[in-house]
């Protein structure tokens, strides 16, 4: 008898630690969003400082699906300063497999085609943004601020549309804090000087050989 008892109050106990459980993981449940959208970084993607004509910045995004519904998203981009060299700095969008979303001027992006993204899952994207090499000294100075808008829209479970949208931004300056009189490298005359110089070095390492030989000829 006193064995029976033991099991009946060891079962009610057990049955009273796990429903509560049950209850407020029902309601954890019930309480997250069906659509979520989330990236990392979360923000700045560029932050970029004395960007030099030719350089260029690759880096990783992340965008994560953190809701229980599937959703599909896109990217689109927003111009926060001046337009000079926004205008004409380059945007090259790549997903995991190196598959080209958009190569060109990040000015002229509007958005990648649409990606679906699975409840719980997540994606990279690696965008890569280049000051052009043609740029001259009249970039010296500007700067660039933009921002990745992601906008991400699904089916709940009721049927109806729901969405969200994150945000990432982008700064890019070609002024390192130097005096405001520094200018961007000549990189032509650069060129020009070194094949100079190398020209210089044969024309005396040939004179150098040719004396030698005539030094050598006995008179």
């Amino acid at each position: 008898m006193k064995k029976n008892i033991l099991i009946i109050v060891c079962f009610s106990i057990i049955v009273s630690l796990i429903y509560p459980y049950h209850s407020y993981a029902d309601t954890d449940n019930s309480d997250a969003s069906e659509i979520e959208l989330s990236i990392t970084p979360d923000d700045f993607l560029f932050n970029i400082e004395n960007m030099k004509p030719g350089d260029w910045a690759p880096r990783t995004l992340t965008i994560n699906n953190s809701g229980i519904s599937e959703f599909e998203y896109q990217m689109s981009v927003e111009n926060n300063g001046n337009d000079k060299l926004f205008n004409e700095l380059l945007l090259l969008i790549e997903d995991v497999d190196q598959n080209k979303l958009y190569d060109g001027k990040i000015s002229e992006f509007s958005s990648i085609p649409s990606r679906y993204l699975d409840a719980g899952s997540h994606e990279d994207l690696h965008i890569t943004v280049t000051f052009p090499v043609h740029l001259g000294n009249d970039f010296q100075g500007v700067s660039s601020s933009f921002s990745f808008i992601f906008y991400a829209e699904g089916d709940t479970v009721q049927g109806s549309k729901e969405n969200d949208v994150a945000e990432v931004s982008g700064v890019v300056d070609n002024n390192n804090g130097d005096s405001n009189n520094q200018l961007l490298p000549d990189t032509a005359t650069s060129i020009f000087s070194i094949l100079l110089l190398g020209l210089l070095v044969v024309c005396v390492g040939l004179f150098v050989l040719i004396w030698q030989k005539y030094k050598s000829i006995p008179k």
